[in-house]
């Protein structure tokens, strides 16, 4: 199962398939938990995609903002508060993802999934795979699932 980690709607407000819409998600397994947007401190000079650190379960958690590398031009598109959504990377490696929307996505058959290569995506491609729509069960729009190894790689260096 997979967990929808982010929405976009188009400058209409419209949730159809167009250029400004989009949805991502994770496979359910490395999700930890979502929290609230709470204790957030920013560190100077992290970079763009960086929105700071929490402590979490004693922990500190760098959290992220994919918004930018994800095609999207301007950072959040939603007036609701936005969550942290804590994922499990690798064995005790967490990172934390700013989402604007949650949501659970349901089971998806396989003849849906297309991997996507790391030859021909490079290595800043955070997606593994594309879920292709499916009019009959209400899902118009393609899902990008993104990779928590290639998220490891790209925030944490390890």
């Amino acid at each position: 199962m997979m967990v929808m980690l982010s929405a976009w709607k188009s400058a209409s407000g419209s949730r159809n398939a167009t250029a400004g819409s989009g949805r991502v998600g994770v496979h359910s397994e490395h999700v930890v938990e979502a929290i609230d947007v709470k204790g957030i401190t920013g560190v100077p000079g992290a970079g763009e995609t960086t929105v700071g650190y929490l402590m979490f379960r004693s922990k500190l958690v760098p959290v992220v903002g994919l918004w930018g590398l994800l095609g999207k031009a301007a950072k959040r598109r939603h007036s609701h508060e936005p969550q942290i959504v804590i994922l499990e990377l690798a064995p005790d490696v967490l990172l934390g993802v700013m989402v604007d929307e949650l949501g659970e996505i349901p089971e998806i058959q396989k003849e849906y999934i297309e991997k996507i290569s790391e030859m021909i995506a490079g290595e800043n491609m955070l997606a593994e795979s594309l879920v292709k729509p499916d009019e009959a069960k209400g899902r118009t729009e393609m899902i990008v699932v993104i990779s928590p190894d290639r998220l490891r790689r790209k925030f944490l260096a390890i």
